[in-house]
């Protein structure tokens, strides 16, 4: 399996990264004390503030395989299967 990490995350309540990250406090904050928000990819944006060491084992949870979910992002799928499933052992091997 291979993760792609961006060090920024969408600012939206539906997405429990963002609020997970709000609740805890670890966000980057303005000298006001309000969030800094840019504009990546997914649109509105936050960076969690990893000076704060409340921030580590936050994060490093998100690592552990029980957080992950299936994605539909897999090879087999962007070649045209309809559904999600985990990459075939054998493809990882390498012998198709």
């Amino acid at each position: 399996m291979v993760a792609i990490v961006d060090p920024h995350v969408k600012r939206t309540d539906d997405y429990r990264i963002y609020t997970d990250a709000k609740e805890l406090d670890v966000l980057v904050k303005r000298a006001d004390g309000s969030e800094f928000e840019g504009w990546c990819w997914p649109g509105s944006s936050v960076w969690v503030d990893f000076f704060n060491p409340k921030s580590w084992d936050w994060w490093t949870r998100m690592f552990k395989m029980d957080v992950w979910t299936v994605s539909c992002k897999t090879p087999d799928h962007v070649a045209g299967s309809s559904q999600c499933r985990s990459l075939p052992r054998t493809y990882i091997s390498g012998t198709t």
